[in-house]
């Protein structure tokens, strides 16, 4: 019974179109070019997701998105709420999965995600798992 809670990526055409209302917004754009390549075989994409996985890549990644931050420091607190509601928009609904993920935002190998169990079901095997 799936367990663990998941959110999948977003399409990558929700997001041009969102970082394109953001350009009429502000009369800039920003360059999307390298989001346009063919699919990647298998060939390429699982040694790519060994190096997502593991926690220096990671790193790397997490400290990318630290510098983005600061670069994004400069913006009014409205545009700053303009692009957190755009982001948050973009985000795919969570799922429920039996294999654990981790959590990329919080640079966790391993994690989980429940309410109360008397409101959900998987939740409760969840706290049983634990308690186990």
């Amino acid at each position: 019974m799936p367990s663990l809670r998941k959110h999948g990526e977003s399409e990558s055409d929700e997001l041009s179109n969102l970082l394109g209302d953001w350009a009429n917004l502000g009369g800039g754009g920003i360059d999307l070019s390298g989001m346009q390549a063919p699919e990647p075989s298998e060939d390429e994409v699982l040694p790519y997701l060994a190096g997502v996985i593991d926690p220096e890549a990671r790193n790397g990644i997490l400290a990318s998105l630290q510098d983005a931050q600061a670069a994004a420091s400069d913006l009014t607190e409205t545009t700053r709420r303009i692009v957190d509601q755009g982001l948050f928009q973009l985000m795919q609904r969570a799922r429920y999965s039996e294999e654990n993920g981790g959590h990329f935002g919080l640079n966790l190998d391993a994690y989980v995600h429940f309410t109360s169990p008397i409101r959900r079901y998987p939740d409760l095997m969840t706290h049983r798992q634990l308690k186990a």
